[in-house]
């Protein structure tokens, strides 16, 4: 039996562009020999609004946040969230499954942050195992920057849960 993978990480400013840099492909990597770049013209950006810059969009989000404090230069701006599961399961799929697994995915962790905190939600599908890092800027709802609010241990466990319904 197949099982959702959801894995969480938190970035802070100085790996945004590196970040940036593996989803879209802009350059070939040399610690990641899983990617075939043959097949990359196969992925793509379920974002409704994707950036070219996700440096300027995160920017642009916390300045529309008019928040009170200065952001800690070792703040987490950037959230990502990589969704999958194994092999067996994505070989049963068509492509078209494939998208709509994805689309799912991207509009429950959409609902979840808020559309207008998403910077990417990129689909792999040039490696080993198809998958989705879905990014974006750690925002509360009540317009803080802070990633520990957002993702507490009760978060994170209701994610598991209901993610994969």
């Amino acid at each position: 039996m197949s099982t959702l993978v959801l894995h969480m990480d938190k970035f802070k400013k100085d790996a945004i562009r590196g970040i940036q840099s593996h989803n879209r492909r802009e350059r070939e990597s040399h610690s990641n020999p899983d990617i075939d770049y043959s097949r990359s013209a196969g992925n793509y950006d379920l974002c409704e609004n994707p950036s070219a810059n996700y440096a300027e969009s995160i920017q642009n989000r916390i300045d529309d946040l008019l928040l009170v404090k200065a952001v800690r230069k070792d703040a987490v701006h950037l959230c990502g969230l990589v969704v999958s599961s194994d092999t067996a399961f994505f070989d049963t799929l068509t492509a078209e499954e494939t998208r709509r697994f994805f689309e799912e995915r991207a509009a429950f962790l959409t609902d979840f942050v808020g559309r207008e905190n998403v910077i990417s939600a990129m689909v792999h599908m040039d490696e080993k195992t198809p998958h989705m890092h879905f990014l974006h800027v750690s925002v509360t709802p009540d317009g803080r920057l802070s990633a520990n609010s957002i993702y507490t241990r009760a978060s994170l466990k209701k994610l598991q849960a209901d993610l994969p319904a």
